[in-house]
């Protein structure tokens, strides 16, 4: 998960990265763009092809990370 966000280490300072909320949406990209006027995206869609999805992350106003992620072929 550190790399799909771009992290390069993990705190547990703030209990931030110690639970990931994972959501299937039907479009990552249509969700993106619901969503980036009131959110701040960690990342831009981006196909993980080797866990076979496409994914984008954020944190909610307590820091925890959401990931929302479609099945891609």
């Amino acid at each position: 998960m550190l790399e799909a966000i771009g992290a390069e280490s993990v705190s547990y300072t703030h209990n931030t990265d110690k639970i990931a909320l994972i959501f299937k949406v039907d479009n990552v990209e249509e969700k993106y763009k619901e969503l980036k006027e009131k959110v701040e995206f960690i990342t831009k869609p981006s196909a993980q092809k080797g866990w076979g999805i496409k994914v984008a992350h954020f944190r909610d106003p307590e820091g925890s990370l959401i990931e929302v992620y479609e099945s891609i072929e």
